[in-house]
């Protein structure tokens, strides 16, 4: 559901701006049209010459310094585009509602993924109206058996400004489930590892995945977790090493030091 309205906020948003931008004379002998633009001066960012030497070149990027999330001018100009923003769109904003309200009046709110197999369950997820994300839940056995929930999104977001779900992977035994969360908007995800027979999370996580890959030990209690980092990781999260790390974890240990980090070689081509 919140990819699709997200989908449907951004062709609206789309539309709107050519509205916004439409040229005056197009409103001429219509003083008191809603769709007026309105008279604001954008934002300038200011330059600030960065040089960097690659492979004997010199790369300038004057606005560098915008990735510097706790220099405080960063989050004044984001808001005064921002604002900026707010200003040009002001006279489309019933117009943005009645298009907003057409799109999600086509999409079925409460609706269900087709379950697929794995093991002993059905796997799928749902949204339900008034939610703003996806609940994946399974059954034993057959689709008429009882539903278990394995993640609800929703819950995870509380309290969370941002929220999405990663990797998703259940376990061969169908007793563990790896998932990650990215609460940021950065796409760095945090590994977690789920009991399923509990609904508990083990206390041990991995932080700043950038991507996923999961390996299970089929019908075992171990778990492997694979986390990619790449050497040109975004400067708002620092250089990262470009190798992959494994998360070990015996489940049927008590959560003290059964978790180990290792660097494994770099898989060529990754």
């Amino acid at each position: 559901m919140m990819q699709r309205k997200c989908l449907a906020v951004g062709l609206i948003l789309a539309g709107l701006f050519a509205v916004a931008w439409t040229p005056p004379a197009l409103f001429a002998g219509d003083e008191k049209s809603s769709n007026s633009p309105v008279a604001a001066t954008p934002p300038v960012a200011k330059k600030v010459r960065t040089e960097n030497r690659i492979n004997g070149g010199n790369l300038v990027d004057d606005y560098r310094w915008l990735r510097e999330k706790p220099n405080p001018e960063v989050a004044q100009y984001l808001e005064a585009e921002n604002a900026y923003t707010d200003a040009v769109m002001k006279p489309t904003e019933a117009l943005q509602k009645k298009l907003y309200d057409e799109m999600v009046s086509h999409i079925k709110e409460t609706d269900v993924n087709v379950p697929y197999k794995d093991g002993d369950y059905f796997y799928y997820s749902r949204w339900e109206a008034g939610k703003q994300y996806q609940i994946y839940a399974r059954k034993k056995g057959s689709l008429e058996a009882a539903e278990q929930l394995t993640v609800d999104v929703n819950e995870l977001a509380k309290g969370e400004k941002f929220m999405a779900l990663g990797a998703y992977t259940i376990s061969d035994d169908g007793n563990l489930l790896a998932y990650s969360t990215d609460n940021t908007g950065f796409r760095q995800y945090r590994l977690h590892l789920r009991d399923l027979r509990t609904g508990k999370d083990l206390p041990d996580t991995v932080e700043k995945t950038i991507a996923t890959n999961s390996e299970r030990t089929p019908r075992t209690t171990t778990w492997s977790m694979r986390k990619k980092t790449s050497a040109s990781t975004s400067a708002l999260a620092g250089p990262a090493a470009a190798s992959t790390s494994c998360w070990n974890r015996a489940a049927t240990q008590p959560p003290k030091s059964a978790t180990s980090m290792r660097q494994l070689p770099r898989a060529s081509g990754s």
